[in-house]
């Protein structure tokens, strides 16, 4: 849409009071921070959680990349050892 990210996307932030919510698909900026502003924390929380389970070594990190939950949360080979299904 322009030959330009970086002129794309200070115009996006000029119009950026009026949109409540984030498209990924039509992000430009792929920078951490537009996970905040496309998933609710709850729903971020359980998609890192997701990945950490699924994907623990972050293998599909490409577009907007969902960093693995912390250690904390439980792994599969944990879940396996109790009986646990997910």
């Amino acid at each position: 849409m322009s030959s330009s990210d970086d002129r794309l996307s200070a115009r996006w932030r000029e119009l950026g009071h009026h949109f409540d919510g984030l498209y990924l698909s039509f992000e430009t900026d792929r920078s951490p921070e537009r996970l905040d502003e496309a998933f609710p924390p709850p729903v971020l929380d359980r998609l890192r959680s997701l990945k950490r389970r699924y994907d623990p070594t972050n293998l599909f990190r490409d577009n907007f990349n969902i960093a693995p939950a912390a250690e904390d949360a439980p792994s599969v080979a944990a879940d396996a050892a109790s009986g646990s299904a997910a």
